[in-house]
């Protein structure tokens, strides 16, 4: 066979074989063999009832959340939806949400609720997840309204418990 031919078909051989190794989502492959080896529960398509306590024990306000997708090795994305009653009227917040969960179990969210322009609700929470991956239990600190000895909506800065429990897992 001519040389010239052999080299096009070893040269169209190595562009298909590059073409298909380039599809493989190595990243996706890598961050799950990560999560593996640190047993890392799968928390993926779960969703939560989240309930956020003052830090003098009162409810300040429950939501849903749910853990939607991995985004690199163990950290994902996700989304909360609350509705809060400050004002005599509902606001309804829907969000998303950052995370991260450790090997010993902590996770750890970042969350950023608004309504341009005028309400924007940030904050974070530190939480430890429990043995049997279905309650999640700890602090947070966020911007939150509250009314002051004036009777004036205010933002602070306010720190809290939080807790939440599985409601459903794709597991």
């Amino acid at each position: 066979m001519d040389t010239n031919i052999i080299s096009a078909l070893i040269g169209v051989a190595g562009t298909i074989i590059v073409f298909f190794l380039g599809q493989v989502p190595w990243n996706s492959i890598s961050s799950s063999i990560l999560r593996k080896q640190q047993n890392i529960p799968n928390i993926m398509g779960s969703t939560w009832k989240a309930t956020w306590y003052e830090d003098n024990d009162k409810v300040y306000v429950e939501d849903r959340i749910e853990f939607n997708k991995w985004t690199k090795q163990n950290k994902f994305v996700g989304s909360g939806d609350m509705t809060e009653n400050l004002d005599g009227k509902p606001d309804r917040f829907i969000y998303p949400i950052e995370g991260e969960i450790t090997a010993a179990r902590k996770v750890v969210l970042i969350y950023r609720a608004e309504k341009f322009p005028t309400e924007s609700l940030i904050g974070t929470a530190c939480m430890e997840l429990n043995e049997s991956a279905s309650e999640l239990k700890g602090w947070w600190v966020g911007q939150r309204k509250i009314k002051n000895d004036k009777g004036e909506t205010e933002w602070k800065l306010l720190p809290g418990k939080v807790k939440m429990v599985l409601l459903r897992s794709r597991q």
